[in-house]
């Protein structure tokens, strides 16, 4: 490798100088441990200075015309697939992804940034309402709510982040994006490439914090008042903290958190379609999706079929490795806590393969005292439970705490809509290749329960960083000649 570069925090697109920061460094698990980025990490100071330049911007990129944000959205998402080479590699150098999700990353990000950009007019269209009171015409409309923080992941590092980014930059907010610590390299090209392609001084400025500053600089941010919204996507614990940040100081948050979502199975389904959806659902990028597939619950009369099909699709599936050794060791744990209590092995072995990688496993017999029955695995692990009604199978479906995604498999479409309407998830989605959730720039999806609240996506994307205003103008001559007549 190269010499370790230096990620600087960047306000007012330029480096920004903190004296009081603190550089940390950051290692790569796919070049064996080796040192890979150093990046300098936030203080409070940097913080207000980053809000207040986000502050400032405010002022001018709201009252550019919607046409001009959108040509440089357009521009950003071209710059995308102009780097496509480069973003996947720092990608796969910086989170050990394969080059596969880094390259549905970078396609991802550039098409969402474009339906984005195509939907601004539209979204931002207000109304003439009817009024009661005589002589008075009433005018409401969108504007932005103004400085977004956001705050996304390194699970889809390159797309999650986008998505911070583009929403709230269409409508006219700022942004200032807090990047996450595990993949600042990856979040700091991303948003170079919105600089360059046009994106105004303070409209986008980025930081970062090693752990031991998160607290204190995620406080400096929600608790000022120049922002005006946070974003998050992350673990549940984590977003409880921000959560109760954002409630201590009034800010409204748009959460993303975990999952536990479930798979159902009739006994009318295509079960190899099943087996190979849900497997890749539970296995594909080493577990690390909020929404891959946690629970499969399958009708009594298939199941010994399914499980096959299920052994089957898996012996051929090739592990893929997580981000680091922390990942693989926490999820061995959960699967060591239901062995000792009474849970049963389908599939694998208990073991790590490497540092990186836990040998993909499904279970049974997973009963409610157990960890892992109601916890986000995040590692390559399925649970498997055997019902006999479709009411067993809802039940079960609904018995967790997070509200993320879920699957239904059934060649009579009819019952397996009745039961994703019952299903208590953001989105459902029936006879789906692959897993339990879906991100698609058009497709609207909210979330549920311990999940997180708000909507992402389309145009349900786009009004979470807008409010509605409204302004009256009243005629008095006409008022009280009305009134007087209504009198008389």
């Amino acid at each position: 490798m190269s010499e370790v570069p230096l990620i600087p925090l960047v306000i007012d697109n330029k480096p920004f100088d903190d004296p009081d920061a603190q550089v940390a460094l950051n290692h790569s698990a796919f070049h064996g441990g080796s040192p890979y980025t150093r990046y300098v990490s936030a203080t409070p100071a940097s913080t207000k200075a980053a809000v207040e330049s986000s502050l400032l911007a405010f002022k001018t990129w709201p009252q550019t015309l919607p046409s001009q944000r959108r040509q440089i959205l357009q521009r950003a998402a071209s710059l995308i697939r102009e780097n496509a080479v480069k973003l996947i590699q720092v990608q796969v150098e910086e989170t050990n992804c394969t080059e596969f999700w880094a390259q549905r990353n970078v396609a991802w990000s550039a098409t969402h940034i474009e339906e984005m950009a195509g939907r601004i007019t539209s979204v931002l269209s207000g109304e003439l309402p009817v009024l009661e009171t005589p002589g008075q015409t009433g005018f409401v409309y969108k504007a932005p709510i103004g400085p977004v923080l956001s705050i996304p992941p390194w699970n889809a590092a390159l797309f999650l982040a986008c998505r911070t980014i583009d929403t709230p930059l269409a409508v006219g907010c700022t942004v200032l994006l807090k990047a996450s610590e595990q993949c600042p390299r990856t979040h700091h090209m991303l948003a170079g490439l919105f600089h360059k392609a046009g994106v105004p001084e303070g409209v986008l400025n980025v930081i970062q914090a090693r752990r031991e500053d998160a607290a204190a600089v995620t406080e400096a941010a929600i608790s000022h008042p120049g922002i005006r919204k946070v974003e998050f996507i992350g673990s549940a614990s984590v977003g409880r903290v921000i959560g109760s940040l954002a409630s201590k100081y009034l800010k409204p948050i748009l959460m993303e958190l975990g999952g536990k979502s479930p798979g159902i199975v009739l006994e009318d389904a295509d079960l190899e379609l099943a087996a190979r959806s849900l497997v890749e659902g539970a296995f594909r990028h080493h577990g690390q999706i909020c929404f891959s597939t946690e629970t499969i619950i399958v009708r009594r009369e298939v199941a010994d079929a399914f499980v096959e099909c299920a052994k089957k699709v898996a012996s051929q599936w090739k592990t893929e490795p997580a981000i680091s050794a922390a990942g693989p060791r926490r999820a061995l744990g959960l699967v060591q806590d239901a062995l000792s209590k009474g849970a049963k092995i389908l599939l694998g072995e208990p073991k790590l393969l490497n540092d990186y990688s836990l040998t993909p496993i499904i279970l049974s017999s997973v009963t409610p005292e157990m960890e892992i029955a109601d916890e986000e695995s995040f590692g390559p692990i399925a649970i498997l439970k055997i019902v006999a009604s479709d009411e067993e199978a809802v039940s079960i479906a609904n018995s967790t705490s997070y509200g993320l995604g879920a699957g239904v498999f059934s060649k009579d479409v009819g019952r397996a809509f009745r039961i994703a309407r019952q299903i208590e998830a953001g989105q459902t989605h029936i006879n789906w290749p692959y897993g339990t959730g879906a991100d698609e720039a058009t497709l609207g999806v909210g979330l549920a329960k311990s999940s997180g609240f708000g909507r992402q996506n389309a145009n349900h994307g786009l009004e979470e960083f807008l409010i509605v205003k409204t302004i009256t103008i009243t005629d008095p001559v006409a008022h009280f000649k009305t009134l007087s007549a209504m009198q008389g």
